[in-house]
């Protein structure tokens, strides 16, 4: 792991990666990314929403025993997986960026939503926004299953 370590070239000494976050830290400030915290005026309020949308450190199968579609993911690498099939980088990069209510244009994309679409890649960048959703009978990923 050391040698492979040594072949990234970052400025970070191994014993102060503590996660693969600390490695992707330390590679976008060798590519000068302004970090999205320092580079944007977010208000608290949407902050706060934005980052409950990614806690993590939880994972668990409420469906046993049961055949059932899945689409494989690496969770070693979640956040930036789930960066790149969402077409993030843009926001990285971004000179500026704005919120917007998107209440109605998120209802209509998830009306359409359904299985066998949800398990399309070309789909998910249609899923790039932040919801409060209230689960009426479904089961939802721990993650993302906000009680209001």
């Amino acid at each position: 792991m050391k040698r492979e370590y040594e072949g990234f070239d970052v400025d970070l000494p191994p014993e102060r990666a503590m996660s693969a976050a600390s490695i992707t830290k330390a590679f976008l400030d060798k590519m000068r990314v302004t970090r999205p915290r320092q580079k944007f005026q977010i208000p608290d309020d949407i902050l706060g929403k934005c980052m409950q949308a990614y806690y993590g450190g939880r994972s668990e199968i409420r469906i046993r025993h049961k055949e059932m579609p899945i689409a494989v993911c690496d969770t070693t690498s979640e956040y930036p997986s789930v960066a790149v099939l969402l077409n993030l980088w843009r926001l990285l990069i971004a000179e500026q960026i704005h919120t917007e209510d998107c209440t109605s244009d998120a209802g209509k994309i998830l009306a359409r939503i359904d299985l066998e679409n949800a398990l399309k890649p070309e789909t998910w960048p249609d899923l790039a926004f932040f919801a409060a959703v209230k689960p009426n009978g479904d089961l939802l990923n721990v993650d993302s299953e906000i009680r209001i």
